[in-house]
């Protein structure tokens, strides 16, 4: 087992998130997920009007040293999800609508990965238990809708919190 919750749990997330039935829409080339930057060029470029991605770099890593047994640590740390729809010729409106129902696909995910978590051998959430999470939350969206030159855009970033004991 690694030292570290993070590594595990913000692949995991990617990983959970990737293999999602995501809502489809005529006008999208398809929601692409990938973890890394939300604006590289090798995935941004390739023709994708939307995306889901896990930025590759964990939020406040915190850890408590405690006994459970043998020594060991809680672990508390966010993942950053950032949602854009990017979808030419669409209005400020339909941009909002698409980024919530983009959004609530995520939260659902995460909902969902809370629950299954006490009985961890469920996938997609076997690989986060195994490496100690214990729970996973989500936080409201902070998102924004601007006009571009094809229309409106949109992104949304998430905050998922995890703690681990490990």
């Amino acid at each position: 087992m690694n030292g570290s919750a993070t590594f595990t749990g913000l692949t995991a997330l990617a990983d959970m998130l990737a293999g999602l039935d995501w809502p489809t829409l005529a006008e999208s080339s398809g929601v692409g997920v990938w973890i890394g930057d939300p604006d590289d060029g090798d995935h941004a470029g390739a023709g994708m009007t939307e995306s889901v991605v896990v930025v590759s770099q964990p939020e406040s890593p915190e850890q408590e040293w405690a006994t459970i047994g043998t020594f060991a640590r809680k672990e508390q740390f966010a993942a950053v999800v950032v949602v854009t729809s990017l979808i030419p010729g669409r209005t400020c409106r339909e941009v909002i609508c698409r980024i919530q129902e983009l959004t609530q696909a995520v939260e659902g995910a995460v909902r969902d990965a809370a629950r299954l978590l006490p009985q961890s051998s469920i996938s997609p959430v076997a690989d986060l238990a195994e490496a100690g999470v214990v729970g996973i939350g989500i936080s409201s969206p902070a998102w924004s809708v601007q006009p571009t030159q094809e229309g409106y855009g949109g992104r949304a970033v998430i905050r998922v919190g995890f703690q681990a004991r490990i």
